[in-house]
């Protein structure tokens, strides 16, 4: 996916207690995604 598409699909990273559950234990970022897009 080129750089471009990616500004439009990834919105912002998500900020909650889940999210960073996940990026402490799996040393993962999670993005809000735009509304047009499916989950891949």
């Amino acid at each position: 996916m080129n750089p471009e598409r990616l500004m439009q699909v990834l919105l912002a990273p998500q900020i909650s207690e889940k999210a960073t559950f996940i990026a402490d234990k799996h040393e993962q970022v999670i993005f809000s995604r735009g509304a047009g897009c499916d989950q891949a």
